[in-house]
């Protein structure tokens, strides 16, 4: 439940909550708010004068077909703030730019391999600004820039350390760089709770106060929401599922070895098939491809494992599985760890009792982490227990 105060000294807490509650219930009217925060009506007056002055939100007419004086209704102002969103993959570049309500106005996209900081930063740069000179928005009017990108993190520097198949971003201080030369708020973020966050502001997750993202690109890592908000940990890198112990291969063997695309495409390959590209996965899933069934059985017995491990230890409302596969692999893992559940439940019924999380495709598309990203700045500036590590080289202003 969202749940305001009445202090003087905690309007700017107020304001987020009545943010938040507009981007969740939109349309809603200031008793609606009222009645939702326990704010009182002057409070809310007061707050919502002020933010469609500054542009966040803005009144959209008047609710039809109620007796009396109909109410006036509030939603956010899409055209109000924008922000920018990357994510930085071991084999991709994903950008965009947003609106307030996380409609996509720009997209980039493109495939590399491992790229060092020094040929991926100039591209990214690039990106940004031809970002910033669109002509739908105003500059003062970015919120910030996101980034996402493979773990584990330092705790509070937010820079990569022992990266898998990326040893040239070790330490690298991409949020330092970026902030220094676009002169706005930057926010580096784990990919996998980057694209939880994308899901919870953008896709089916909105529904959901407590999920789980299983997040399926080069290798395999998880995003935890946590009653409505991201969940780190104490060391910042919850969700390392890469690093878990395969369940049949031994104690030095480590699930992200053989969970994600890349060591897919090494399978594939030893079994005589190249892969260009991810589309070319659906092809080989259409036909039924026995190298590719191969790979996939394995992989429902590492994902079986992690859901029950999830279920068993977190307890969330719902699991979605998401990222760079064809959506039809996705459907097929779904519908596998499904029965995989159903045949648990059936075997051990005092066990599997209780409640089991809904296993669900997740639903903000392939920019998820790029989207994620770019809602870095929009949980930074609205969520009432915002945690993330933010550099701008005018902090001191």
């Amino acid at each position: 439940m969202l749940t305001g105060t009445r202090l003087e000294d905690t309007r700017i807490y107020n304001r987020k909550i009545i943010i938040e509650a507009i981007r969740r219930h939109t349309p809603i009217s200031r008793a609606e708010i009222a009645q939702m925060t326990g704010l009182t009506t002057a409070t809310i007056s007061n707050l919502t004068a002020e933010l469609i002055d500054e542009g966040f939100i803005l009144e959209s007419g008047r609710r039809k077909g109620l007796r009396g004086q109909p109410a006036i209704e509030l939603e956010l102002n899409p055209n109000g703030r924008f922000s920018i969103g990357f994510e930085v993959g071991r084999q991709n570049l994903c950008g965009v730019l947003i609106n307030l309500t996380g409609q996509i106005l720009e997209e980039t996209s493109e495939e590399w391999e491992y790229p060092p900081p020094e040929i991926a930063m100039p591209i990214m740069t690039q990106r940004i600004q031809r970002f910033l000179n669109h002509s739908e928005i105003s500059r003062d009017r970015v919120l910030g820039i996101g980034v996402a990108m493979p773990g584990p993190f330092l705790t509070k520097e937010k820079q990569i350390v022992s990266p898998i198949d990326f040893p040239q971003w070790n330490n690298f201080p991409a949020n330092e760089k970026l902030s220094g030369e676009f002169h706005l708020p930057v926010m580096v973020e784990h990919d996998a709770m980057a694209a939880a966050l994308g899901e919870l502001y953008h896709g089916a997750g909105r529904t959901f106060r407590d999920f789980y993202y299983i997040h399926l690109t080069g290798g395999i890592g998880g995003g935890m929401i946590l009653d409505g908000h991201p969940y780190s940990g104490f060391s910042q890198n919850t969700g390392e599922l890469g690093w878990m112990r395969h369940p049949s291969k031994g104690r030095r063997t480590l699930i992200g070895n053989y969970l994600g695309l890349k060591p897919l495409y090494n399978f594939l390959k030893g079994c005589g098939i190249t892969i260009a590209h991810v589309n070319e996965l659906e092809a080989l899933f259409l036909e039924q491809n026995p190298y590719l069934w191969e790979w996939l059985n394995e992989a429902v017995d590492c994902l079986d494992m992690l859901v029950d491990g999830i279920n068993a230890i977190l307890g969330p409302e719902a699991i979605f599985l998401g990222g760079h596969f064809p959506a039809n692999i996705f459907d097929y893992l779904i519908e596998r760890l499904q029965i995989e559940a159903t045949a648990a439940r059936a075997s051990q019924p005092d066990r599997y009792g209780s409640y089991q999380a809904k296993m669900l495709r997740a639903t903000a598309g392939d920019f998820s982490s790029a989207l994620g990203a770019a809602s870095l700045p929009l949980y930074e500036t609205f969520s009432t227990r915002s945690s993330l590590t933010v550099n701008s080289d005018n902090d001191s202003e």
